[in-house]
């Protein structure tokens, strides 16, 4: 018992864990306000990082009034403003706790479909009124998560970059996995895999041309509007070239996604109170159908640039949903795309700092920012040092601790 107990102590709750009261924060907006239930039980608790440890409570209480649901991940809300109008922007993220953990100890897809790592991303943008009562609010949603195949990553201290172990042609767990995404989001489930494929001998062209093949296997079974859509992009080698645009190659991809898979919208009347759910009903409301799930190798750094190109696409259509924007797309040269930046930045440290033990590298966002690059390769290099020792000599521990 004092061994378990140790344990449990090694994880530091104070910081990006989070609560509410009086909202169900393990449950995107959508869900909340149409009161969607499509998922199994285990999916409805699967971003309550707690959840494991209160079970035996409400079992035995038969009551679930004892104990408040734990989010781990990041939360951040801030009010913004464009063309002189002003709104709230929140961006939280969802840990799932199906299948944690650090960055070589848990990788791939376990046996029923569950990815390692797996995060819910929600951006939700209201117009303050007089009242606490947003008239209308709206909200985005896209995943990331480990590649979901069977494979793994064994630390070492002698290399840096271990080699990669998979189980060709085993896709029991893939598919159990995009079912579930499509009982939780429907269909469709677009995937922006980010992994390099240029270099064919090269470990990630390897996973790439593995998980095309998964794809493309899970599909024959699939009737045409249930099936999986495959989108890559090489994001390492567009960074290397100097003559491509990162963020307009990125954007090529996201934009006719997000539009197979639109936002959520809900005009509400202004007498409701927006903090007692039971009460809340809405006059008029659309749907996210679908989700879009980006990766790249670790789902990390790459994936983080890619959240907020889709993310800044989203915004400009839910600006323009909420009347507050005439045109449907913001530029990335608009003051609001680096407020949005440096907020998906945060949460891009938050997550990495959780599963790999350092800052997110960011690379690509000082490009954009036009930062000094001798200076941006130091601070890269002590990440990636800093990520090392970590995998190295502290996962294991943490680990048993998540465990």
């Amino acid at each position: 018992m004092d061994r378990y107990r140790k344990l449990l102590q090694l994880v530091d709750i104070r910081d990006n864990f989070f609560f509410s009261w009086s909202y169900p924060l393990m449950h995107r907006l959508q869900r909340n306000l149409c009161k969607q239930e499509t998922e199994h039980s285990s999916e409805r608790t699967m971003f309550v990082w707690n959840e494991h440890l209160t079970h035996q409570t409400r079992v035995t209480l038969k009551s679930t009034l004892w104990t408040v649901p734990l989010i781990h991940g990041f939360f951040k809300q801030v009010e913004l403003s464009t063309g002189g109008n002003t709104f709230i922007f929140t961006l939280i993220a969802r840990r799932s706790c199906q299948f944690a953990g650090t960055r070589y100890e848990k990788r791939g897809v376990n046996s029923i479909g569950q990815a390692a790592n797996e995060v819910e991303i929600e951006q939700i943008v209201w117009q303050r009124m007089h009242s606490d009562c947003p008239s209308q609010i709206s909200s985005s949603v896209q995943i990331r998560g480990s590649i979901p195949l069977s494979w793994s990553q064994k630390s070492t201290v002698l290399k840096v970059k271990p080699d990669i172990e998979f189980s060709v042609g085993n896709y029991k767990g893939t598919k159990l996995h995009f079912e579930s995404l499509r009982r939780r989001y429907e269909a469709p489930q677009i995937i922006l895999n980010l992994l390099k494929a240029s270099q064919i001998k090269h470990r990630e062209y390897i996973m790439h041309h593995e998980f095309q093949n998964a794809v493309a296997f899970i599909n024959q079974g699939l009737a045409e509007k249930d099936q999986v859509e495959f989108l890559s992009l090489d994001l390492d080698a567009a960074f290397k070239d100097e003559k491509t645009d990162e963020v307009t190659e990125l954007k090529a991809k996201v934009a006719p996604a997000l539009k197979k898979i639109g936002i959520f919208s809900c005009k509400m009347p202004q007498s409701v109170n927006f903090k007692a759910m039971s009460d809340l009903s809405y006059i008029s409301c659309s749907h996210q159908k679908g989700i879009l799930r980006a990766n790249c190798l670790d789902s990390l750094d790459r994936t983080n640039v890619a959240q907020y190109v889709y993310g800044m696409v989203a915004l400009g259509q839910q600006l323009h949903t909420l009347k507050l924007i005439e045109s449907q797309e913001l530029k990335f040269s608009d003051p609001l795309a680096y407020d949005l930046m440096n907020i998906y930045q945060a949460m891009g440290d938050a997550l990495s700092r959780q599963y790999a033990g350092s800052p997110a590298h960011h690379k690509i966002f000082a490009k954009i920012r036009g930062q000094n690059k001798m200076a941006t390769q130091f601070q890269e290099l002590m990440k990636s040092i800093q990520r090392h020792y970590s995998n190295s000599f502290t996962d294991g521990t943490k680990q048993q601790a998540i465990d």
